[in-house]
C-alpha cells in the first residue's frame, strides 16, 4: 500500500467500499473496451485516427487565432519591437489556448 494511502484518515470507514467500487468500475470499463476492440477494432482504429486528425486541425486553427491576437496586441501596446517572452510561457499559452475556440478566452 502506498504511503499516502496508509496515512489517510477514514473516520466513517468507507475506504474499503470506495476501493471496491473503484476496482469494479475499472474492471467494467476494461471489459467494455476489450469487447468493442474485438468486434470493431479496425474501424475503431480508423475512427480514432480520423478523430485525432480533426482535433489536430481544430487545435492548429485555434493556435493561429491565439498567435494573431497576440501579434495584434503586441503591435498595439508595445513600443519595444525587440521585446521577447520566455519560451515556456509561449508554449504554455499556445498549448492551453489551442483547446478553446472561444474568442474571448483566446484574447486572454
Amino acid at each position: 500500500m502506498p504511503e499516502y494511502e496508509s496515512r489517510s484518515l477514514d473516520i466513517l470507514g468507507v475506504k474499503p467500499v470506495a476501493d471496491a467500487i473503484s476496482h469494479v468500475t475499472k474492471a467494467t470499463v476494461a471489459g467494455a473496451a476489450a469487447f468493442l476492440g474485438r468486434i470493431c477494432l479496425p474501424a475503431a482504429e480508423e475512427l480514432g485516427l480520423l478523430l485525432k486528425d480533426k482535433v489536430r486541425v481544430w487545435r492548429a486553427t485555434n493556435t493561429v487565432r491565439v498567435v494573431a491576437a497576440a501579434e495584434s496586441r503586441f503591435e498595439k501596446y508595445s513600443s519595444d519591437q525587440d521585446a521577447d517572452a520566455h519560451p515556456r510561457l509561449v508554449a504554455a499559452v499556445l498549448e492551453h489556448g489551442s483547446w478553446s475556440d472561444d474568442e474571448t478566452l483566446q484574447q486572454l
